[in-house]
Protein backbone atom coordinates (compact mmCIF):
# COMPACT_ATOMS: atom_id res chain seq x y z
CA UNK A 1 0.00 0.00 0.00
CA UNK A 2 1.17 3.50 -0.75
CA UNK A 3 -0.02 6.27 1.54
CA UNK A 4 0.36 9.98 0.89
CA UNK A 5 -0.26 12.90 3.21
CA UNK A 6 -0.21 16.39 1.73
CA UNK A 7 -0.03 19.25 4.20
CA UNK A 8 0.79 22.81 3.08
CA UNK A 9 1.19 24.42 6.52
CA UNK A 10 2.18 23.76 10.11
CA UNK A 11 -0.20 21.39 11.92
CA UNK A 12 -0.55 23.87 14.79
CA UNK A 13 -2.23 26.45 12.54
CA UNK A 14 -4.33 24.07 10.45
CA UNK A 15 -8.02 24.02 11.21
CA UNK A 16 -11.05 22.44 9.67
CA UNK A 17 -13.36 24.72 7.72
CA UNK A 18 -16.85 24.13 6.45
CA UNK A 19 -17.27 24.13 2.71
CA UNK A 20 -20.01 23.93 0.17
CA UNK A 21 -18.66 21.15 -1.99
CA UNK A 22 -21.15 18.82 -3.62
CA UNK A 23 -21.73 15.45 -1.99
CA UNK A 24 -22.16 12.14 -3.75
CA UNK A 25 -23.46 9.09 -1.93
CA UNK A 26 -20.53 6.75 -1.31
CA UNK A 27 -20.99 3.33 -2.88
CA UNK A 28 -21.15 0.22 -0.70
CA UNK A 29 -18.46 -2.11 -2.01
CA UNK A 30 -19.24 -5.23 0.01
CA UNK A 31 -19.81 -7.26 -3.15
CA UNK A 32 -16.27 -6.48 -4.34
CA UNK A 33 -14.87 -7.40 -0.91
CA UNK A 34 -16.63 -10.76 -1.10
CA UNK A 35 -15.53 -11.38 -4.68
CA UNK A 36 -11.89 -10.68 -3.75
CA UNK A 37 -12.13 -13.06 -0.78
CA UNK A 38 -13.51 -15.82 -2.97
CA UNK A 39 -10.71 -15.32 -5.51
CA UNK A 40 -8.13 -15.57 -2.73
CA UNK A 41 -9.53 -18.77 -1.21
CA UNK A 42 -11.07 -20.71 -4.09
CA UNK A 43 -7.79 -22.47 -4.88
CA UNK A 44 -6.93 -23.37 -1.27
CA UNK A 45 -7.05 -27.00 -0.17
CA UNK A 46 -7.81 -27.67 3.50
CA UNK A 47 -5.85 -30.93 3.32
CA UNK A 48 -2.63 -29.14 2.39
CA UNK A 49 -0.16 -27.80 4.95
CA UNK A 50 -0.38 -24.06 5.38
CA UNK A 51 -4.10 -23.86 4.63
CA UNK A 52 -5.00 -22.18 7.92
CA UNK A 53 -2.27 -19.56 7.52
CA UNK A 54 -3.36 -18.62 4.00
CA UNK A 55 -7.04 -18.70 4.91
CA UNK A 56 -6.42 -16.38 7.87
CA UNK A 57 -4.53 -13.98 5.62
CA UNK A 58 -7.50 -13.89 3.26
CA UNK A 59 -9.91 -13.34 6.16
CA UNK A 60 -7.87 -10.41 7.45
CA UNK A 61 -7.87 -8.90 3.96
CA UNK A 62 -11.64 -9.43 3.80
CA UNK A 63 -12.08 -7.76 7.19
CA UNK A 64 -9.95 -4.81 6.12
CA UNK A 65 -11.99 -4.38 2.96
CA UNK A 66 -15.26 -4.34 4.93
CA UNK A 67 -13.84 -1.75 7.32
CA UNK A 68 -12.95 0.57 4.45
CA UNK A 69 -16.48 0.45 3.08
CA UNK A 70 -18.28 0.46 6.44
CA UNK A 71 -19.59 4.03 6.25
CA UNK A 72 -21.19 3.46 2.86
CA UNK A 73 -22.73 0.13 3.92
CA UNK A 74 -24.69 1.22 6.98
CA UNK A 75 -28.02 -0.59 6.99
CA UNK A 76 -26.89 -3.03 4.28
CA UNK A 77 -27.87 -6.54 5.43
CA UNK A 78 -25.34 -8.22 3.13
CA UNK A 79 -22.56 -6.12 4.66
CA UNK A 80 -23.54 -6.87 8.26
CA UNK A 81 -23.92 -10.58 7.47
CA UNK A 82 -20.43 -10.58 5.98
CA UNK A 83 -18.94 -8.87 9.04
CA UNK A 84 -20.52 -11.47 11.36
CA UNK A 85 -19.41 -14.29 9.07
CA UNK A 86 -15.82 -13.05 9.06
CA UNK A 87 -15.79 -12.88 12.86
CA UNK A 88 -17.15 -16.43 13.14
CA UNK A 89 -14.64 -17.83 10.64
CA UNK A 90 -11.73 -16.10 12.36
CA UNK A 91 -12.81 -17.63 15.68
CA UNK A 92 -13.21 -21.09 14.16
CA UNK A 93 -9.74 -20.95 12.58
CA UNK A 94 -8.11 -19.22 15.57
CA UNK A 95 -7.01 -16.37 13.32
CA UNK A 96 -5.39 -13.37 14.97
CA UNK A 97 -6.77 -9.97 14.01
CA UNK A 98 -3.26 -8.63 13.46
CA UNK A 99 -0.94 -10.14 10.91
CA UNK A 100 -0.17 -10.38 7.20
CA UNK A 101 -2.96 -10.22 4.65
CA UNK A 102 -3.43 -11.67 1.22
CA UNK A 103 -4.36 -9.02 -1.28
CA UNK A 104 -4.80 -9.18 -5.02
CA UNK A 105 -4.98 -5.42 -5.29
CA UNK A 106 -2.48 -2.61 -4.78
CA UNK A 107 -3.94 0.23 -2.75
CA UNK A 108 -3.24 3.96 -2.65
CA UNK A 109 -4.37 6.29 0.13
CA UNK A 110 -3.95 10.05 -0.26
CA UNK A 111 -4.65 12.48 2.58
CA UNK A 112 -5.00 16.22 2.02
CA UNK A 113 -4.68 17.72 5.48
CA UNK A 114 -6.93 20.50 6.65
CA UNK A 115 -5.75 24.00 5.78
CA UNK A 116 -7.66 27.02 7.06
CA UNK A 117 -9.51 29.04 4.45
CA UNK A 118 -8.67 26.40 1.84
CA UNK A 119 -10.10 22.98 2.62
CA UNK A 120 -10.99 20.61 5.40
CA UNK A 121 -9.23 17.23 5.51
CA UNK A 122 -9.94 15.02 2.52
CA UNK A 123 -9.00 11.36 2.08
CA UNK A 124 -8.86 9.50 -1.24
CA UNK A 125 -8.52 5.73 -1.56
CA UNK A 126 -8.10 3.61 -4.68
CA UNK A 127 -7.47 -0.05 -5.40
CA UNK A 128 -6.99 -1.92 -8.66
CA UNK A 129 -10.16 -1.82 -10.80
CA UNK A 130 -11.70 0.70 -8.41
CA UNK A 131 -10.57 4.31 -8.92
CA UNK A 132 -13.48 6.36 -7.55
CA UNK A 133 -14.07 9.90 -8.77
CA UNK A 134 -14.75 11.08 -5.21
CA UNK A 135 -13.13 11.24 -1.79
CA UNK A 136 -14.10 8.62 0.80
CA UNK A 137 -16.74 10.95 2.25
CA UNK A 138 -18.47 11.10 -1.14
CA UNK A 139 -17.43 14.68 -1.93
CA UNK A 140 -15.69 15.68 -5.15
CA UNK A 141 -14.14 18.93 -3.95
CA UNK A 142 -13.08 20.92 -0.92
CA UNK A 143 -13.08 24.57 0.06
CA UNK A 144 -15.47 27.46 -0.42
CA UNK A 145 -15.91 29.53 -3.51
CA UNK A 146 -15.78 28.71 -7.18
CA UNK A 147 -13.54 27.30 -8.50
CA UNK A 148 -12.86 25.04 -5.54
CA UNK A 149 -9.42 25.02 -3.95
CA UNK A 150 -9.37 21.21 -4.10
CA UNK A 151 -11.22 19.08 -6.63
CA UNK A 152 -11.20 15.67 -8.29
CA UNK A 153 -11.33 15.30 -12.07
CA UNK A 154 -11.99 11.92 -13.68
CA UNK A 155 -10.06 11.67 -16.95
CA UNK A 156 -11.07 8.10 -17.79
CA UNK A 157 -13.80 6.28 -15.91
CA UNK A 158 -12.27 3.83 -13.45
CA UNK A 159 -8.78 4.25 -14.96
CA UNK A 160 -7.47 7.79 -14.48
CA UNK A 161 -8.18 10.38 -11.78
CA UNK A 162 -6.55 13.72 -11.02
CA UNK A 163 -6.69 15.77 -7.81
CA UNK A 164 -6.03 19.48 -8.22
CA UNK A 165 -4.98 21.37 -5.08
CA UNK A 166 -4.99 24.98 -6.32
CA UNK A 167 -4.02 26.42 -2.93
CA UNK A 168 -0.56 24.85 -3.18
CA UNK A 169 -0.17 24.52 -6.94
CA UNK A 170 -0.12 20.73 -6.79
CA UNK A 171 -1.72 18.04 -8.94
CA UNK A 172 -1.85 14.35 -7.97
CA UNK A 173 -2.34 11.78 -10.74
CA UNK A 174 -3.65 8.28 -10.03
CA UNK A 175 -3.88 5.85 -12.93
CA UNK A 176 -4.23 2.15 -13.54
CA UNK A 177 -1.81 0.51 -15.97
CA UNK A 178 -2.49 -3.19 -16.36
CA UNK A 179 -2.90 -4.56 -12.83
CA UNK A 180 -0.79 -1.81 -11.26
CA UNK A 181 -1.80 1.52 -9.80
CA UNK A 182 0.48 4.44 -10.61
CA UNK A 183 0.94 7.60 -8.62
CA UNK A 184 2.53 10.84 -9.79
CA UNK A 185 2.72 14.30 -8.28
CA UNK A 186 3.39 17.62 -9.98
CA UNK A 187 4.20 20.42 -7.57
CA UNK A 188 6.33 23.58 -7.34
CA UNK A 189 9.99 22.75 -6.82
CA UNK A 190 10.16 25.09 -3.82
CA UNK A 191 7.37 23.11 -2.15
CA UNK A 192 9.03 19.77 -2.82
CA UNK A 193 12.39 20.98 -1.51
CA UNK A 194 11.09 22.66 1.65
CA UNK A 195 12.01 20.10 4.30
CA UNK A 196 14.45 19.75 7.19
CA UNK A 197 17.40 17.35 7.32
CA UNK A 198 15.66 15.35 10.05
CA UNK A 199 12.92 14.52 7.57
CA UNK A 200 15.04 12.02 5.69
CA UNK A 201 12.35 10.16 3.72
CA UNK A 202 11.53 12.67 0.98
CA UNK A 203 10.11 10.59 -1.84
CA UNK A 204 9.07 13.62 -3.88
CA UNK A 205 12.77 14.41 -4.23
CA UNK A 206 14.65 11.10 -4.07
CA UNK A 207 12.03 8.39 -4.62
CA UNK A 208 12.00 5.20 -2.57
CA UNK A 209 15.27 4.07 -0.93
CA UNK A 210 17.26 1.64 -3.09
CA UNK A 211 16.58 -1.19 -0.68
CA UNK A 212 12.84 -0.66 -1.02
CA UNK A 213 12.71 -0.99 -4.80
CA UNK A 214 11.86 -4.02 -6.90
CA UNK A 215 14.05 -5.06 -9.81
CA UNK A 216 12.10 -4.39 -13.00
CA UNK A 217 14.74 -5.99 -15.20
CA UNK A 218 16.54 -2.71 -15.86
CA UNK A 219 18.17 -2.06 -12.52
CA UNK A 220 20.03 -3.86 -9.74
CA UNK A 221 17.70 -3.26 -6.83
CA UNK A 222 17.17 -6.81 -5.62
CA UNK A 223 13.99 -8.52 -6.77
CA UNK A 224 11.07 -8.88 -4.38
CA UNK A 225 7.97 -10.63 -5.68
CA UNK A 226 4.80 -9.03 -4.32
CA UNK A 227 1.33 -8.40 -5.76
CA UNK A 228 1.07 -5.21 -3.73
CA UNK A 229 3.31 -2.98 -5.79
CA UNK A 230 2.71 0.25 -7.60
CA UNK A 231 4.98 2.04 -10.00
CA UNK A 232 6.04 5.39 -8.67
CA UNK A 233 7.19 8.48 -10.50
CA UNK A 234 7.71 11.60 -8.46
CA UNK A 235 9.05 14.50 -10.47
CA UNK A 236 8.32 17.91 -8.93
CA UNK A 237 9.60 19.90 -11.89
CA UNK A 238 8.82 17.66 -14.87
CA UNK A 239 5.69 17.26 -16.94
CA UNK A 240 4.07 13.98 -15.97
CA UNK A 241 2.87 13.38 -19.49
CA UNK A 242 6.44 13.53 -20.78
CA UNK A 243 7.60 10.97 -18.23
CA UNK A 244 5.26 8.03 -18.66
CA UNK A 245 4.55 6.27 -15.39
CA UNK A 246 4.94 2.88 -16.97
CA UNK A 247 8.53 3.67 -17.95
CA UNK A 248 9.78 5.16 -14.69
CA UNK A 249 11.72 2.05 -13.69
CA UNK A 250 11.19 2.85 -10.01
CA UNK A 251 8.89 0.29 -8.44
CA UNK A 252 8.60 0.53 -4.64
CA UNK A 253 7.62 -2.31 -2.34
CA UNK A 254 4.19 -2.08 -0.76
CA UNK A 255 5.89 -1.09 2.49
CA UNK A 256 7.48 1.98 0.91
CA UNK A 257 5.22 4.75 2.18
CA UNK A 258 4.97 8.16 0.58
CA UNK A 259 4.87 10.52 3.54
CA UNK A 260 5.11 14.17 2.61
CA UNK A 261 3.02 15.67 5.37
CA UNK A 262 5.63 18.23 6.41
CA UNK A 263 7.22 18.84 3.01
CA UNK A 264 5.96 22.38 2.72
CA UNK A 265 7.09 25.84 3.79
CA UNK A 266 5.68 27.26 6.98
CA UNK A 267 3.11 29.98 6.62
Amino acid sequence: MIGLQIHPCRPDIAETTLNGDCQQPAQCRIQKCTTDFVSLTSHLNSAVDGFDSEFCKALRAYAGCTQRTSKACRGNLVYHSAVLGISDLMSQRNCSKDGPTSSTNPEITIIFKAHRECTDQKVYQAVTDDLPAAFVDGSTSGGDGDPKSLRIVERESGRSVEMHARYMGTTVFVRQLGRYLTLAIRMPEALAMAYEESQDLQLCVTGCPLGERIDDGQGQHGAVDSPEVAKLLLSPSSDVRENDLGQSGKIPKASCLLLGKDAAPES
